[in-house]
């Protein structure tokens, strides 16, 4: 086990608090066990006896609740289940004689490092501690503009499907709306911000924040088509014209300009 730091904006991180009170422990737990990489052995009997060795726990349980909103990779190489920490070395202070890792990345980390080193690596942070998303651009070092106001579109459209009044559009999440609509068309991501409401998962309306719905590609198309393709009945019904609207939208080129009322596209009515 090692030593690591703890950042004090661990505790407000939306991610982080997703997660019920032992996940959150876990997840330190594992900042411990992790190599410099921030990579370990995926193996919950033996992570709990090096954690929590005098109690009943759930080790399984609060692994599968940390992958589920982005603060752990699992994934397997050659029949070995591992894990890994996105973001890691960003925020932890390794010590420099600390042995390099000697477990194979996730898919993604192997599959950049056989393209070559990019011209240009940018890092999008996103709010919790450990949402690190590199994009590789072979040109200018800047994230592509999106259609003007569709950031604040699909900001207005989140904020009517989970009716978080309260919450407000910050740099953070204006990056990370950004970097989503840099790679997928504004109705990919549009659909994406309200396709939680369809997730059979009985938690999910407890977690449901932006930065987990579009932490990576993987989960903007996870929640994009739960949104196109249901297994479960939608908990409200939008206006048809917000679909009619997004869809001209994006049909548009790079210099549309939202009408007067944009804010006004996502608004929710009852079923």
């Amino acid at each position: 086990m090692r030593r690591r730091n703890i950042d004090p904006a661990f505790f407000s991180s939306d991610q982080v608090i997703a997660c019920s009170v032992p996940a959150r422990l876990l997840f330190i737990g594992l900042w411990t066990l992790a190599d410099r990489e921030g990579r370990l052995r995926d193996e919950p009997g033996r992570i709990k006896r090096q954690l929590f060795p005098d109690d009943k726990t759930n080790v399984e349980l609060w692994l599968r609740e940390l992958a589920d909103v982005g603060l752990l990779d699992r994934y397997s190489v050659d029949d070995e289940p591992l894990i890994c920490i996105p973001g890691f070395g960003e925020h932890q202070t390794i010590h420099p004689n600390e042995a390099r890792s000697k477990l194979a990345p996730p898919p993604r980390d192997r599959e950049m490092s056989l393209q070559g080193p990019p011209k240009e690596v940018n890092v999008h942070r996103n709010s919790g501690p450990s949402e690190l998303k590199p994009s590789v651009n072979s040109g200018p070092s800047e994230t592509p503009k999106p259609p003007s106001g569709a950031v604040v579109l699909v900001w207005e459209g989140w904020l009517a499907s989970t009716g978080r009044s309260g919450c407000k559009l910050d740099e953070k999440r204006k990056r990370l709306i950004t970097a989503r609509l840099a790679d997928y068309p504004t109705d990919d991501v549009f659909d994406a911000v309200r396709g939680w409401e369809r997730d059979p998962w009985p938690e999910r309306k407890q977690q449901n924040g932006i930065e987990i719905l579009l932490r990576d590609g993987a989960h903007l198309e996870k929640f994009r088509d739960l949104w196109r393709q249901p297994r479960v009945a939608p908990t409200t019904r939008w206006n048809p014209d917000v679909d009619q609207r997004i869809r001209d939208a994006t049909a548009r080129d790079q210099g549309w300009h939202p009408p007067a009322n944009v804010i006004d596209m996502g608004r929710v009515v009852n079923a």
